[in-house]
């Protein structure tokens, strides 16, 4: 698996994303890195769309940063145009 690190800029949401995100997932996420670190990459497509991982994009994009937001890791993953 390939994993790459990145600026958060250079990663777009999915906008057909159907789920809502409360701000309650984002706080638990953020307390997870807080205490972990970035266990699990961002999944991206190869045009840089999130796949997997909108909450902690979210995350790594507000503030307060936390050590290791201003970048994140990432996976690109194939995608056909069919599947989105």
């Amino acid at each position: 698996m390939e994993i790459t690190l990145t600026a958060i800029e250079g990663i777009t949401p999915y906008a057909r994303n159907a789920r809502k995100i409360p701000q309650q997932a984002i706080d638990k996420v953020a307390a997870s890195i807080q205490e972990f670190g970035w266990r699990q990459p961002v999944v991206v497509d190869g045009e840089g769309v999130i796949i997997c991982g909108h909450t902690r994009w979210i995350r790594a994009g507000s503030p307060p940063r936390s050590s290791g937001c201003g970048k994140f890791r990432f996976t690109p993953r194939a995608i056909s145009p069919q599947r989105r």
